[in-house]
C-alpha cells in the first residue's frame, strides 16, 4: 500500500477508533508499514500511523511473539537507530517514534502481567544505548511537526520503570534520566521536564 493510499485507509479507520474488520490484520499492517514512522507527513506518522499502532498494541490485538518480534524490528539499526549520530536530520523523527511504539509495547506488557523480563529488559538496553548515542534533542520542527527524543524517551522509562525486570534495572533507568537532562546546552522548553518528572514519580510508587 503506498503512503497515499495507507493514509486514506487510516483516515477511514480514525473515525471508528481504528477498529479493524479483522484483529489478526494488526501485526501485518504494522510489519509492513513500520518505515511511516519516519514518515515527513506529521499527519499520516502522528495522528494516524502512530494512533493506530498505540490503540492496537495495548488493545491487545498482538500476541506476546508478535510483541516481541515488532519490538526486535523496533531496536534496529533501522529505526531506533537510524541515522543517529549528527544534531539535525530527518532520521529523528523513525527514531523518536520508534520509542513511542517501543513504550506502547511496555505499557501493554505491563498490563497484560506478562511475566517475562526479557522483552523490557531488551528494550531497557537499547535505551542505553539511545540515550547515550542520540544528539538530536529538537522539539517542535517547522513543517514537520515534533521530534521530542528527549520526551518520548522519557515515556518508555517511565513504563520501563513499571516493568517487571531483575534488579538493578531502577538505578539504571534512573542514569538514563540524569543523562538526558544533562545532555541540552540549554533549557528543556517544550516540556520535557514534566516527561521526566512522570519517571521519578513511577519510581516512588
Amino acid at each position: 500500500m503506498k503512503e497515499a493510499d495507507l493514509k486514506r485507509y487510516l483516515i477511514e479507520l480514525a473515525v471508528e477508533g481504528f477498529e479493524l474488520a479483522d484483529a489478526g490484520d494488526a501485526f501485518a499492517l504494522l510489519d509492513e508499514h513500520l518505515e511511516s514512522l519516519g514518515s515527513l507527513d506529521p499527519e499520516l506518522r502522528d495522528s494516524l500511523f502512530y494512533e493506530a499502532a498505540d490503540a492496537w498494541i495495548t488493545g491487545g490485538l498482538l500476541d506476546p511473539d508478535q510483541l516481541t518480534r515488532l519490538a526486535m524490528r523496533l531496536e534496529s539499526e533501522d529505526f531506533l537507530f537510524k541515522g543517529i549520530g549528527p544534531i539535525e536530520g530527518n532520521d529523528v523523527f523513525r527514531r523518536t517514534f520508534s520509542l513511542l511504539v517501543l513504550d506502547s509495547i511496555v505499557r501493554r506488557s505491563n498490563a497484560a502481567g506478562l511475566p517475562d523480563v526479557h522483552l523490557p529488559e531488551s528494550i531497557a538496553a537499547a535505551m542505553e544505548r539511545y540515550v547515550r548515542e542520540e544528539r538530536d534533542l529538537r522539539g517542535y520542527v517547522i513543517p514537520y511537526g515534533w521530534a521530542h527524543a528527549p520526551a518520548h524517551g522519557a515515556d518508555v522509562l517511565r513504563s520501563l520503570m513499571a516493568a517487571p525486570m531483575r534488579e538493578g534495572w531502577s538505578s539504571r533507568i534512573l542514569a538514563m534520566v540524569q543523562e538526558l537532562l544533562l545532555k541540552s546546552g540549554s533549557v528543556y522548553a517544550h516540556q520535557e521536564d514534566r516527561r521526566f518528572a512522570r519517571v521519578l514519580l513511577a519510581h516512588v510508587r
